[in-house]
């Protein structure tokens, strides 16, 4: 009648094979998820870099029209000195000839007539000859900026500099193989306008498939700006108040070329919030951190409930070997007393009908 008593080994043996297979469970939902995230985080990656190239190409688009535009407008400024150089003249023409109406009405809104700068130098003796109401600060800014510079292949060369108390755009060209250059004050203009706005109005920066006829306005920002800092269109990029590189992540950057013709300028185009998801295609894989950490979250809430019925049963099998042992326990010495009673009745061991009866009423009592 004595149920033989838990072996603590068994226990902990059954134990094992349940709760390994559960954590086995648990740690792969894990790897899963990882895998998932990962392979979510390459692709969202890839898409960004997606973005990112549509913004540098964009980028690439605008800078050619820009060199475009202001090649033609530099072309026409020029062309009274190619003029007279091309009749075979000896003498050199006064820079006066560059002052043409078209070139002082083209900069008319940016620098009036009357304080553009014209000047000739002359690197082999130094002389410079300059018209403009600032001769001796342009004089002085002019030997010290082309002294020393390799001028004779220079078809345009633009420099950006404080000149006379202002930020002035100054263009250079050389002429008979560096013997003599001529430049004059400028600005970033072309006949109908300002040649960055120009650019970014007729540049089809984007597929139509992507984006439509959204107008470039509403696709993205763009700024150009100098080596040293100057700004010759749109907002700073490097500014903290403008964001992080101008207000957004997805952003191409290109120096306009040739590179010494303008001076290491360089213009950025950022895309504007949630263009970049119409630019790839299917849109902008979403984040599934939150899934992923949710689905681990409900395996680890599953695993626990199943340990704690496990638990549960455990509980309930101790209880009912306890509950086995007490009754056993229990019930031990009466069944000894009736069993030596009854196997006293039987072998005839009692003394007369007196005892007989009280064993009968052990017995039976």
């Amino acid at each position: 009648m004595n149920p033989e008593p838990p072996i603590p080994g068994r226990r902990t043996l059954a134990w094992a094979s349940i709760l390994v297979p559960l954590a086995l469970g648990f740690v792969l939902s894990l790897l899963l998820a990882q895998q998932a995230l990962d392979a979510n985080d390459r692709h969202r990656s890839a898409a960004r870099g997606m973005a990112r190239d549509q913004a540098q190409f964009a980028a690439y688009l605008l800078a050619s029209t820009v060199d475009r535009h202001m090649q033609q407008a530099l072309l026409f400024g020029f062309y009274p000195v190619d003029l007279a150089l091309g009749g075979g003249g000896e003498s050199l023409p006064s820079p006066g000839v560059l002052r043409t109406d078209p070139e002082l009405s083209r900069c008319e809104a940016d620098v009036p007539a009357p304080q553009r700068h014209f000047f000739r130098y002359l690197p082999g003796s130094g002389a410079v000859e300059v018209l403009g109401p600032h001769r001796g600060d342009w004089e002085e800014w002019v030997r010290g900026t082309l002294e020393g510079e390799d001028l004779a292949r220079a078809a345009f060369r633009h420099f950006q500099s404080e000149v006379a108390g202002r930020d002035a755009l100054v263009v250079i060209r050389a002429f008979r193989d560096g013997e003599v250059v001529y430049g004059f004050e400028t600005c970033w203009r072309v006949a109908d306008g300002n040649v960055f706005e120009v650019a970014k109005t007729e540049t089809q920066a984007f597929s139509p498939a992507a984006v439509g006829a959204t107008p470039n306005d509403s696709l993205f920002s763009m700024a150009v700006r100098y080596p040293a800092g100057r700004l010759a269109h749109g907002d700073d990029w490097t500014r903290p108040e403008n964001g992080l590189y101008g207000g957004g992540d997805f952003y191409g950057t290109v120096s306009l070329e040739p590179r010494d013709a303008y001076g290491g300028a360089e213009l950025r185009v950022t895309l504007l919030p949630r263009v970049a998801e119409r630019l790839v295609e299917g849109g902008m894989p979403p984040s599934r951190i939150p899934l992923a950490l949710g689905l681990v979250l409900v395996n680890g809430l599953l695993m626990w409930i199943a340990v704690s019925q496990l638990r549960r049963g455990h509980e309930l099998v101790s209880l009912r070997e306890r509950f086995i042992r007490n009754v056993s326990h229990e019930l031990r010495t009466p069944l000894q007393q009736i069993l030596l009673f009854t196997e006293l009745l039987r072998s005839g061991g009692t003394r007369g009908a007196v005892e007989e009866r009280k064993a009968l009423d052990i017995v039976h009592g």
